[in-house]
């Protein structure tokens, strides 16, 4: 029954989106054209920044349980996890708003 469900929309739906002829999946135009961008300086600058965020958000969840749970004295079940979760939370859905 699955297997006629999954196959029933390839067999009868078009197709949608015709393939790229333009681009190639080739790994030497690939290769060529990661190579440009690593001569572009506004490369480095995006792929520091966005290494930096990613980073500081590992710093913050590797160093949290030793900050709020030896420093702030929350036990794991007072509310640690709620608090983490906040944190974490709370800026997300304000900058939804925004």
């Amino acid at each position: 029954m699955r297997c006629s469900i999954s196959l029933l929309p390839y067999l009868w739906l078009p197709e949608a989106y015709k393939p790229d002829t333009i681009m190639s999946l080739k790994p030497r135009p690939i290769i060529r054209s990661f190579i440009l961008f690593m001569r572009e300086p506004q490369f480095y600058t995006y792929a520091l920044t966005g290494a930096l965020a990613f980073a500081g958000l590992f710093v913050y969840i590797s160093g949290s349980p030793l900050l709020f749970m030896n420093i702030f004295k929350l036990k794991h079940m007072d509310g640690f996890s709620h608090f983490f979760r906040s944190a974490l939370l709370v800026p997300a859905r304000l900058i939804h708003y925004c």
